[in-house]
């Protein structure tokens, strides 16, 4: 082994040796998140009390175990991770710690990333994944690391519509994957990218690697992944004009085979798809149904951004009902959303205009989903 490997080595498993109990990592994380910032910087910059690269790793895990029911919570776990990670104490003794806790920031911050992300701050995710890329070139090279700072790009990409790029990174994840035998690791990202490739379009290309993914995948351990492959399949049914039997995939009975709770995020995400596939297959009330259920998640959740957009699908389908009142009703529904929030969403004026609209005359369900397009943030700037 090369001596700089080595002495990396030495000192991870120095850290591992000197790693403090378990109950004593939870107080010092619970400590932290009960903080107010001023407090938690003050806390953070003592690195006696809390200078602790497993500090940093708890953290990111409970990120982790928040994000599908409390997405918030889950970005302040992520956040704190990230605060610990950038006061760790320096050893001068054994220099190759530094590149070692680079490593380590640099995982904090792509795990804040993917939080931003997930809460609808997408600015501030691709700001916060940057600070990461740079961070890791301060590190060890470590292959691992690199690939999942390209497998939280390509995640931020697909949710902005950029699908070519997030294609790119997706597939140097699983390159890299491969590479070290992560197989597990491989098969998220190519059922990532089969999701991406999708939504682009290529049908044939992402069949073929959503199969493929599921062959290194195990369910039984991971029921959101067996999921992922459900509702990527029922989209696909969708799309090849067959909503029916997308909507038979996601019968009510799906949560039941599952077993176990897997978050309001999910359920919210899973109520919106259902209602796009029954207005897909000309069920328009249940699709109402199920869009104000994940309207209703979403702002529970406080994902504002998420629970309007469920609103708009709501007002475009009684615009195509011819139902200008209900339109009206449910646009300023959405906008009441992102008010109360405070979101500042890209889309806001846009939504605004629609709302004086639908108040004096009849708008289109055409000019509806635009306005959800500009809210989304992937209409043409």
């Amino acid at each position: 082994m090369e001596p700089f490997l080595s002495s990396l080595e030495s000192a991870a498993q120095e850290v591992a040796n000197h790693q403090p109990q378990a109950e004593l990592l939870a107080r010092w994380a619970d400590k932290l998140l009960a903080s107010n910032p001023a407090q938690r910087m003050l806390m953070v910059a003592n690195p006696k009390s809390f200078g602790h690269p497993a500090l940093v790793s708890h953290l990111i895990e409970r990120g982790k175990g928040l994000r599908h029911d409390d997405p918030h919570r889950a970005l302040d776990a992520y956040r704190a991770a990230s605060q610990v990670a950038g006061f760790l104490p320096s050893h001068p003794h054994h220099p190759h710690y530094s590149r070692y806790y680079a490593d380590l920031y640099a995982e904090a911050l792509a795990n804040l990333a993917n939080g931003q992300r997930a809460v609808g701050r997408m600015s501030q995710a691709a700001h916060t994944l940057a600070r990461a890329r740079v961070r890791a070139g301060w590190g060890s090279g470590n292959a691992l690391l690199e690939a999942l700072l390209n497998a939280m790009a390509g995640t931020l990409d697909v949710d902005l519509g950029r699908y070519r790029e997030a294609e790119f990174n997706f597939r140097w994840a699983i390159d890299l994957y491969v590479d070290l035998e992560e197989h597990e690791h491989a098969g998220r990202q190519m059922l990532a990218l089969g999701r991406c490739l999708l939504l682009a379009g290529d049908y044939e290309p992402a069949l073929h690697f959503l199969h493929a993914g599921v062959s290194d995948i195990d369910m039984e351990r991971d029921p959101l992944l067996f999921l992922t492959i459900v509702t990527c399949n029922a989209k696909l049914h969708s799309l090849l004009g067959r909503p029916d039997k997308g909507l038979a995939l996601l019968g009510s009975e799906l949560e039941d085979y599952l077993e176990e709770d897997l978050g309001r995020v999910t359920f919210a995400r899973l109520d919106l798809l259902r209602g796009e596939l029954a207005a897909a297959d000309g069920r328009p009330h249940l699709a109402v149904r199920k869009y104000a259920s994940a309207r209703r998640l979403f702002a529970e959740l406080e994902l504002p951004e998420e629970a309007a957009l469920a609103g708009l699908e709501v007002a475009a389908l009684y615009a195509e009902a011819g139902e200008p009142s209900l339109v009206s009703r449910e646009v300023k529904r959405a906008l009441a959303i992102l008010r109360q929030s405070g979101a500042g969403a890209y889309g806001e004026p846009a939504l605004r205009r629609l709302a004086a609209i639908a108040e004096r005359k009849t708008v289109s369900a055409a000019v509806v989903r635009y306005v959800a397009r500009r809210l989304r943030g992937t209409a043409v700037r």
